[in-house]
């Protein structure tokens, strides 16, 4: 499988930091409501970035689409994007395919307007 790296850490980066956002702030105060909207920036800053070419990733992802090189890659970058997160080192992919399924998805519904 040739993934276009670029595109895919793009839509990661963009997908985890919603993901951080939201457990940080449940961590903060058990909730997450309009105190924690500035949680929300950084990964907002990278949403044009992540939508542009969310077109060029694939689909679905699985383990045996990868090679080992390849997984220890994608393992390292949601790892040096989340940091002490809780279960990062067992439920990257999990990670993988939660950011990537919310990069798609609004590339889907932002396409779909599109002529």
């Amino acid at each position: 499988m040739t993934m276009d790296w670029k595109e895919t850490k793009e839509a990661l980066a963009f997908g985890l930091g919603l993901i951080k956002a939201g457990f940080d702030a449940k961590a903060n105060d058990g909730k997450f409501d309009i105190m924690d909207l500035p949680l929300l920036m950084s990964p907002m800053m990278q949403l044009p970035a992540a939508i542009d070419g969310a077109g060029k990733i694939p689909q679905e992802l699985a383990p045996g689409e990868f090679t080992p090189d390849e997984q220890d890659e994608l393992k390292a970058f949601v790892i040096a994007t989340l940091g002490e997160f809780p279960g990062v080192q067992t439920k990257w992919l999990t990670l993988v395919r939660a950011a990537l399924m919310i990069s798609q998805g609004i590339y889907l519904g932002y396409t779909a307007f599109q002529e």
